[in-house]
């Protein structure tokens, strides 16, 4: 006696592959909610207010507003470069729409990294009319 496993007419779709799609008995995808998940990483990636650790925008200190000079030149150089690595590699045909959410997510990151080091360089060159101190105490000139 051979014990078939039956399938029953709710289950749509036979497994997930690793991109989210879901793929059929009859081997079609089909991407369920890909647009609005890949559009709500997007607004996450570019939102602007979103902190790193440790960073205290409120911070009276010149030596914080250095430090996060340094540390978003350095991510914004280094996400460049990866930036460029994946345009380089990318197959020559676009999707659908003619861009890739992938390419659109690193594109609002790198966005958000430029748009928080112009804000620490502000700070840096009193642009938002605060004074910064010194952690001795004294007012910067």
């Amino acid at each position: 006696m051979s014990i078939i496993a039956e399938r029953s007419t709710n289950d749509m779709y036979d497994t997930i592959d690793n991109k989210g799609s879901f793929i059929y008995a009859n081997g079609v995808h089909q991407e369920e909610g890909t647009e609005a998940r890949d559009a709500a990483n997007v607004r996450w990636a570019a939102d602007r207010s979103r902190l790193m650790a440790g960073e205290r925008p409120e911070s009276p200190f010149r030596e914080d507003a250095l430090h996060w000079v340094r540390v978003y030149r350095d991510l914004v150089a280094f996400n460049c470069e990866v930036m460029d690595a994946i345009l380089e590699r990318l197959p020559a045909f676009p999707s659908a729409d003619g861009s890739d959410p992938d390419v659109k997510l690193l594109e609002a990151h790198l966005d958000r990294l430029r748009w928080r080091l112009r804000f620490w360089e502000g700070r840096v060159d009193g642009q938002d009319g605060s004074r910064l101190v010194t952690s001795a105490g004294a007012a910067d000139p």
